[in-house]
């Protein structure tokens, strides 16, 4: 037996382990291409235009870009500064998932917080300047307030404040309250009518955000269409636009309706099996995460707020195994191997070293080719000290891919003489420019993670 005193020592120490993990390199590597969209859109000079930006380029509420804006007006643009209060929000909901776990016995709480705290993919979102740390914090408040309401109706309005606040910050606070009501209605089935009543209100709380909501979605869906299916997605899926985001939570919320019921019926050892096969699929789900991307550019990233939950019943089924040391040692030491490899792999295109490399190896002068419009531009006038002449020959008119004549491009290079090519991640445009630049000597090729330089001379 361990006494309260010190369970509050190891809540500490962990904590402290996970804000060295989430601060370690916050700054090393480049800004990728979804934290410059970020960064782009907190460059409005007003509060009005910050919410407009928002509404006409992303899919996610304005709360977290308007928290952003002000802050970036204080703090400043360094990687640091964008992506310090995703590290914050993150180690804030450490203590959240203590005290969740901790419902069960205090030892589940510190089980499930140890491994929240060291998971991989849990720092890898921490260190992003988009919206998923504030969600994730947020979700895991307003789960532990419906627990505490269950037990005290004093909480009510403070679920309800964190569920408004939820839904300004990610759409899928719908898929939450959802979840709730599942819960609800198979465990506490009496508070029932009043969770209703609640949600109910957190929605008219939302009545401003709808208006965004609904531009974004006939705004976006049409794009996402053709977007999903030149990365290859199959077209029944592309179909879906926006719902295709919404596939994972979906199955979960159909999965939970189906098995709940079942899962009250079976035995205590049945239910541990199945649990524990839970833990192995997800442990299989992160290596392969790992292998295949090492960053958010995933379906995942859309649902991932729901994994903390994972951690806590994995912690629920060890501490009722009698070999739970192993097995935690097992899973610490898992996680360990994949946090060396993320913090020794480039995971993101490091645009700080390209633009290095052009300032120290390219001529004062010579012309830049962007293969794709947006943030790669962005990017690299975010890095460089030194301004080249530069050229983009895609980009997006009237939600529509446009390339640039190949003749006036060809034409156009034909006269400078020498030009750099910078490619990165453009889908659509994949291999063509190199294949159309053939007729051009080349003098060198730089490649990097998602980056590519090719210095043509004509």
């Amino acid at each position: 037996m361990i006494s309260k005193h010190k369970f509050i020592v190891l809540l500490i120490l962990i904590v402290l382990l996970g804000t060295g993990l989430r601060f370690y390199n916050l700054s090393e590597e480049a800004l990728w291409t979804d934290e410059m969209v970020t960064l782009h859109t907190l460059r409005q000079d007003g509060f009005g235009d910050v919410i407009w930006k928002v509404a006409e380029t992303e899919l996610t509420p304005p709360g977290h870009f308007i928290m952003m804006w002000k802050w970036i007006d204080i703090f400043g643009e360094s990687e640091f500064s964008l992506r310090f209060l995703s590290a914050l929000f993150d180690i804030l909901a450490i203590i959240l998932v203590y005290l969740i776990g901790s419902r069960f016995n205090r030892r589940v709480g510190i089980i499930s917080a140890l491994f929240f705290a060291t998971t991989m993919l849990q720092v890898l979102y921490a260190q992003e300047a988009r919206m998923y740390s504030l969600f994730g914090l947020l979700v895991l408040l307003s789960t532990y307030l419906l627990i505490r309401y269950a037990e005290n109706r004093k909480f009510l309005w403070l679920y309800i404040v964190t569920m408004a606040l939820s839904l300004y910050v990610n759409y899928m606070a719908f898929f939450m309250m959802l979840l709730h009501l599942v819960i609800l209605f198979y465990y506490k089935r009496e508070i029932l009518k009043e969770f209703v009543l609640a949600s109910f209100v957190a929605l008219l709380l939302f009545i401003p955000g709808m208006r965004i909501l609904f531009h974004q979605i006939m705004l976006r869906q049409p794009i996402l269409q053709k977007a999903f299916v030149a990365k290859g997605i199959p077209l029944f899926l592309a179909n879906m636009g926006i719902g295709f985001y919404m596939l994972p939570l979906g199955i979960l919320v159909l999965g939970m309706v189906i098995a709940v019921p079942l899962f009250k019926r079976l035995s205590i050892e049945f239910k541990r099996n199945g649990l524990i096969l839970l833990l192995i699929i997800f442990i299989l789900v992160h290596l392969y995460f790992l292998d295949i991307t090492l960053r958010s550019f995933s379906l995942i990233r859309h649902s991932f707020f729901i994994i903390p939950f994972f951690y806590i019943g994995i912690a629920y089924v060890l501490d009722k195994i009698k070999w739970k040391n192993a097995l935690i040692i097992g899973i610490l030491l898992f996680n360990v191997f994949t946090l060396a490899v993320y913090y020794t792999e480039t995971t993101k295109a490091p645009w700080d070293e390209a633009a290095l490399y052009i300032e120290e190896n390219i001529p004062k002068g010579t012309l830049l080719v962007f293969d794709r419009s947006g943030s790669n531009e962005r990017l690299y006038e975010y890095y460089a000290s030194i301004k080249y002449p530069h050229m983009i020959v895609t980009w997006e008119e009237n939600r529509k891919f446009v390339q640039m004549d190949d003749d006036l491009l060809l034409e156009r290079l034909d006269n400078e003489g020498r030009f750099v090519l910078v490619s990165s991640r453009n889908v659509r445009a994949s291999g063509y420019y190199q294949k159309l630049f053939e007729k051009y000597d080349l003098i060198l090729h730089k490649e990097y993670r998602e980056l590519d330089l090719y210095y043509y001379s004509g």
